[in-house]
């Protein structure tokens, strides 16, 4: 399930997922989101990440399903190009 994200997206939030679940668990908890965050803005907190996993219905992190919702929460309204490059808003709610 893609959750509403693009078909075009799609690989590259897959290949996302599967880099920073780095326990192989099929979960992206809060510590592995953070350091999917720092990579793209060193400011967040772990405050910052729990609010965006809550805001996608989530509460310690984010299987397939809400991490593909997670990426569209966050870079949804980004054009393709900023997308595909990487630079896109942090891990602040919308």
């Amino acid at each position: 399930m893609s959750a509403g994200l693009p078909a075009d997206r799609i690989p590259q939030a897959k290949k996302l997922f599967e880099h920073y679940d780095t326990l192989g668990s099929g979960f992206i908890d809060q510590i592995e989101l953070l350091r999917l965050c720092h990579a793209m803005d060193p400011g967040v907190t772990l405050e910052g990440v729990a609010t965006s996993i809550a805001e996608v219905g989530a509460k310690e992190g984010l299987d397939e399903e809400k991490w593909y919702l997670w990426i569209q929460s966050m870079f949804g309204e980004e054009n393709d190009v900023d997308y595909r490059s990487g630079e896109c808003h942090s891990c602040h709610p919308p």
